[in-house]
């Protein structure tokens, strides 16, 4: 699975087993991209996924992107996506 977070001062961490690791990502980049390891996702099942993602006080609004890669599963489907904004003081 990949996530594409679209801010680079933004970290995200799986929990219990789930481990997100971030790709290297070009000078140029405006997004993250991390990638976690799912052997049991399969079509039309759901899969529970618990992330944190971590950021400085007042940030401002961002997008996290889900997409897929599976055998049984077309390359780069996409699962969803979020727009996280942050609440202010």
């Amino acid at each position: 699975m990949g996530v594409v977070v679209d801010a680079l001062d933004v970290n995200l961490f799986g929990e219990g087993t789930i481990i997100a690791r971030r790709l290297t990502t070009e000078a140029s980049a405006s997004s993250a991209v991390y990638l976690i390891n799912l052997d049991f996702v399969r079509p039309k099942i759901a899969v529970p996924l618990n992330l944190t993602l971590t950021f400085s006080k007042n940030h401002t609004p961002f997008d996290v992107s889900f997409n897929v890669d599976a055998d049984e599963i077309d390359a780069g489907t996409q699962l969803g996506s979020i727009l996280v904004s942050p609440r202010k003081p």
